[in-house]
C-alpha cells in the first residue's frame, strides 16, 4: 500500500554514488507480531530511464543543496502531558525507543511557541494584551510537563 511505500521512501539514505540504500523505518511492517524495523531492503539503482508504471522520484545528484541533519518528532503539549502520566519505567522505554542507540535514534526534536492544535489548553507566553515590550513573558506553563520531557 502508499502507506508502506511512503515510509520506506522517507527513510531512504542518500545517494552512495549511483545506488540508493533503503532501510524500513515502521514498528509494524510487514505485520505487528513479524516487524522489519531498520532491516535494510535491496540497494537500488539509480536509472535515468523513466517507468510510467511506477511512482517516480526525480533526484538530481548533482545539486547537493539539501543536507539530513537527522530525524525527530515535535515535543507537544499533549506529547508532554501523556508523558508525563506514565509510570517513570515506561517514560525510560520510551525515550530509548525514540532516541536512543536500541531505538529509533532521533536526534532532533521540535518545540512549539505557544500553544497548538496538539495542546490540551489555549495559551501563548505572553497573555496580556498590548504588552510589547514584553515584561509578562513567562514560559511557567512549559516548566511543569514540556521542559523535563525536551531535556531527557
Amino acid at each position: 500500500s502508499w502507506t508502506h511505500v511512503l515510509v520506506l521512501i522517507a527513510a531512504t539514505n542518500v545517494c552512495n554514488g549511483r545506488i540508493v540504500n533503503i532501510w524500513q523505518s515502521s514498528e509494524a511492517y510487514p505485520s505487528a507480531n513479524n516487524p522489519d524495523r531498520l532491516v535494510p531492503y535491496p540497494s537500488v539503482n539509480i536509472s535515468s530511464r523513466l517507468n510510467v508504471s511506477l511512482p517516480t522520484i526525480t533526484v538530481d545528484i548533482a545539486d547537493k543543496n539539501q543536507e539530513i541533519l537527522g530525524f525527530g518528532g515535535a515535543i507537544t503539549d499533549s506529547v508532554a502531558s501523556v508523558f508525563s502520566q506514565l509510570k517513570p519505567e515506561l517514560q525510560d522505554e520510551v525515550v530509548e525507543a525514540l532516541w536512543g542507540a536500541s531505538g529509533q535514534r532521533y536526534n532532533l526534536g521540535r518545540l512549539t511557541i505557544g500553544s497548538t492544535d496538539f495542546a490540551t489548553d489555549i495559551y501563548s507566553y505572553n497573555e496580556i494584551a498590548g504588552d510589547l515590550n514584553m515584561s509578562y513573558f513567562t514560559i511557567d506553563h512549559d516548566r511543569l510537563e514540556i521542559i523535563p520531557l525536551a531535556l531527557r
